[in-house]
This record gives C-alpha cells, structure tokens and sequence, in this order.
C-alpha cells in the first residue's frame, strides 16, 4: 500500500474516475453518508487532511483483493452539498449501486455463505406457431425458421425474430405466439415492421400479417414496443385488464400477474389506455413521460422517469421506492429462482437504484445485505431473511 501521507487526493481521485476497490468504495461512501447527517457540510473544496485522517483510521489493514469484471461502471461525484440525510449511497464496481432508506448502514466485508451462485438470464424464448408446433429460438439456428402464411420468420445473427412478407394474396389469418421463460428476454420485428422487446416471463400473441383496419396483439408480463406509424390502421394491444390504443410511438407495459398493478408508460408519440369489459369506458390519453397505472379498477396517471421504466431493454433493473417483495420478484424473474421469506423485513425499508442484468446473483445480493439483509441460496431457492 502507499504511503498513508500522500494517499488522500489520489484515493477521492480514485473515488471519481471509479477505479476504487470495493472495499475503499464502502469506506469513503460510509464516511460520506455519516458526515451527511451532520450540520450542512461543504464538498466543494474539500480538507484534504481532514479526509486523510477520517478516511484511513477506518480502512481495514489488510485490504481484501476481489477482482469484480466491470460490466458497466457507475462513477458519481459525490461532493456535492446533502440534499437529504435520509439518502444513503451504495456502489460498487460490477455496476450495481442503491439507496437505501431509512437504514443506517455500516459497511460489511464478509459475505455470508450463499453455496451455489446463480448466473443472469439472456436471450431465451420459444415460438409458438399457427400448427400448434414449437420452436426454442435459442438453439434455433440463424436464418430462416419457417413460412407462416404470407410471412417468413427469419433469426438474425443477433438472435432477433423477424416476418418479413412475401409475395402473394393475403389468405388465411395465422397467429404466432412468442414466450420467454422465466430467466429470459428477446427481441422481435412483427410484419409491420413494429419492433418488440419481450421481457422475462412474458408473452405476446400476433398475427403473422395484419389484415384489416386494425393492427391487433395481446400480451401477458412485460414488453415495449416501437410501433411502426401507420394512421390508416392503429395498433392495439391488449392485457389481461386493459387496452391501449396506438398510432405510432414508443412504449412500455408492464401487465404481470403477480404484481398488484398493470403500468402504461410513454416514452414518444401517444396512446390512449382503456379499460377492459368497461362498457362507455372514455379511456385515458397520455402524454409523452407519463403514465397510467390500473389499480383494483381504478385507472390513474402519473409523470415519471422514463429511462428507469425501460432499463430493463437497455440491459438494467432498476427499483424506484421498492420494498423488498417487489425487488424480490424481479430478481427472481431474470435470474428464475424460487424466493422464500424467513422472518419479517420490514415494509418500510425502501429500495431505489439499479443492477446491471450482466450481474451474476452473488454480486446482487452482496449490494443487498449492505442493508441488513441476509440471503441463502440452495440451489434454484433463495432464502430472505433479516
């Protein structure tokens, strides 16, 4: 290790290009976190001593090397004046960070004993077609599948399903069904030309060439969709509970059955959500960075952070004010494992921040005991407790 006395600007420079080990990671942040309870403090020209002084009395002697593959690195410069002290900032290089609410943390370097770890999901799905026969589209090989009436379906090098039309008149109306199991996602481009992104546990049912004024699908789970414009025919898609009717834009749904709410969120263009077997039902129209949420019922909508609705596409799971249920059921759809509960944590304890979905579980769950949780993984189960 180098010489304690001229460590301090080299390790807050380290801090902020992201280069850190985890554990020096914890002990700044920790130093951080206790100093944000106190008076207002400011970060802009920071005491360098001072730093010194704090910082290091508390690092470990002997610094535990772990090598972590930065699958996306999350540097954030945190001398900046607290704007809450409720706030409590986690990182760590695998790309994973938190804030945890209303917990007071103290970092830990052992691990408790997880046995086996548990590696992320990826491009899995099978493909339902109008015979009823099957294909598993990850061991499908490129090129073309199958003709299904006046489309073929295509596997592009990059794993994306795609019905391109051929020639002929259109005959009679098949419908393709693509699923994605528990621990899977997968993209795909309808006859349109409509791109749709299936995430884990999902589904979506099509018809292999729109005929007709309307362009019409149905999911279950969670998808976002890039609807191709087409004002003479608008695109609908329908869930368990609702509708939403489209012209040409982007958007997210996010139907799970095990979640107690069904959530439209609009990134670009507009659409209008209406509910199901709701006789004179006027629907709602949104706006781009809103969205509406159907709860037992009653349709509502909200603005919100669009990036973080759809991290999941873009390769992160995010969680805005999660409790640890909600959290839980994410996890266990992307990495498909079963999650029990022993012992009671707390409803209160809320969870906001992301993990990239090229995180193996071990290093997930890492992060999460930060916050006095404990996990133990037995084979495909993950127990949770406090």
């Amino acid at each position: 290790m180098e010489n304690l006395d001229s460590m301090p600007e080299q390790l807050l420079e380290r801090y902020k290009q992201g280069t850190c080990t985890p554990e020096e990671k914890l002990w700044v942040e920790h130093w951080y976190n206790q100093q944000s309870k106190q008076a207002s403090v400011n970060f802009e020209e920071p005491d360098y001593e001072r730093l010194r002084q704090e910082i290091w009395a508390k690092l470990p002697p002997v610094l535990v090397k772990q090598e972590m593959k930065a699958i996306k690195p999350v540097h954030r410069l945190i001398w900046h004046r607290v704007a809450s002290a409720a706030a409590i900032f986690i990182t760590l290089s695998a790309g994973i960070y938190f804030f945890t609410k209303k917990t007071d943390i103290t970092p830990q370097l052992s691990v408790n004993q997880r046995g086996d770890d548990v590696m992320p999901g990826g491009n899995k799905a099978i493909l339902k077609l109008s015979d009823g026969s099957q294909i598993v589209l990850d061991n499908a090989k490129n090129g073309l599948l199958t003709q299904q009436g006046n489309s073929a379906v295509t596997k592009l090098a990059n794993g994306q399903l795609v019905y391109n039309k051929t020639k002929g008149k259109p005959g009679v109306v098949l419908y393709n069904t693509m699923t994605t199991p528990r621990g899977g996602q997968y993209k795909l481009t309808l006859p349109d030309g409509t791109n749709v992104w299936l995430n884990a546990a999902s589904s979506i049912t099509y018809p292999t060439t729109f005929i007709g004024k309307q362009r019409n699908v149905s999911i279950t789970g969670e998808a976002y969709f890039e609807v191709a414009k087409n004002r003479e025919k608008p695109f609908y898609v329908k869930s368990s509970s609702q509708t939403i009717q489209v012209l040409g834009t982007h958007f997210n749904i996010n139907a799970y059955e095990d979640e107690h709410d069904v959530k439209t969120t609009l990134l670009e263009g507009c659409v209008k959500v209406s509910l199901n077997n709701t006789a004179g039902s006027a629907g709602m129209t949104i706006k781009p960075n809103e969205q509406t949420i159907l709860s037992k019922g009653n349709l509502s909508k909200s603005t919100v952070d669009v990036d973080d609705i759809v991290a999941w596409k873009n390769g992160e799971t995010t969680f805005n004010e999660a409790n640890i249920k909600s959290v839980m059921r994410q996890i266990a759809r992307w990495y498909d494992i079963e999650v029990s509960f022993n012992g009671n944590i707390p409803e209160e304890r809320l969870f906001t921040g992301e993990i990239s979905r090229n995180a193996r579980l071990s290093e997930v769950l890492k992060i999460l005991e930060l916050s006095k949780i404990n996990f133990k993984i037995e084979g495909k189960k993950l127990i949770v407790s406090p």
